[in-house]
């Protein structure tokens, strides 16, 4: 199938520029791969996947002809009104000669992130729903749970990628995951193992930023191609995708 738009949306591990250039990037490389005509990146450093997936939906996007990537950031987040700061977050539009034309969110104007980790995946704060993994990835999964629905009514060609350090874990069976964990467990997605960090860590390619954030840093070429050759490439080609 020919997509002529890619369609992103993550965080600092999907950001254009942020220690790997565009045509570098997982999503670059997958770009090139589909040449797709247009290139759509609303990630930014910092997201939420509340962020995600509020201009997921409040986007205009052609579902005939787009491919959608969803990279799940770390959940311990969460999107908050920013008090009157009218706080902007950026996207980029790119072709595959890379030209970039950044432009404000509006879907996101007046919103930021509340982060409760630190740099070694430890919760901090009072949030009682970081306080049990458990709950936290049921919230989770329950959320993506209605998004496939919708997006599987509009004939949708999406895929779901877990770009957080932190695997999601599949036997996370009890009363309140016992409807949607196996839902999850059999739709299409990239969630449980081999992902954006573990693939690499797996293969011993570090991040660009080790020294600061070490195996949850962020990847530049080398560990952009891994993930995209060794586990993106070949799932999406699975589900035939593409």
């Amino acid at each position: 199938m020919k997509y002529n738009n890619l369609y992103v949306f993550g965080d600092s591990f999907s950001t254009p520029y942020f220690c790997v250039e565009p045509q570098d990037s997982y999503w670059g490389l997958l770009a090139k791969h589909i040449d797709a005509d247009s290139i759509f990146n609303y990630s930014f450093c910092g997201n939420a996947w509340e962020g995600v997936i509020h201009t997921l939906v409040s986007a205009d996007i052609n579902f005939n002809d787009s491919l959608i990537i969803l990279a799940i950031p770390p959940l311990e987040r969460r999107l908050r009104f920013d008090n009157y700061n009218n706080t902007e977050h950026l996207y980029y539009t790119f072709n595959l000669k890379w030209d970039s034309f950044p432009a404000v969110n509006e879907n996101l104007r007046g919103l930021d992130v509340l982060r409760e980790f630190d740099n070694n995946g430890i919760v901090r704060g009072e949030l009682s729903l970081f306080a049990n993994r458990s709950w936290l990835e049921t919230v989770l999964l329950r959320e993506l749970f209605l998004i496939t629905k919708w997006l599987d009514k509009e004939n949708a060609n999406y895929f779901i990628i877990n770009t957080s350090a932190k695997e999601l874990d599949k036997n996370n069976v009890w009363g309140p995951s016992s409807a949607i964990l196996p839902y999850m467990l059999n739709h299409p997605c990239m969630m449980f193992e081999d992902m954006y960090h573990s693939i690499n860590q797996k293969d011993n390619v570090k991040p660009a930023d080790f020294e600061e954030y070490r195996w949850m840093g962020h990847h530049g070429p080398e560990g952009n191609l891994n993930f995209f050759n060794k586990s993106l490439l070949p799932e999406l080609q699975k589900v035939k995708l593409i």
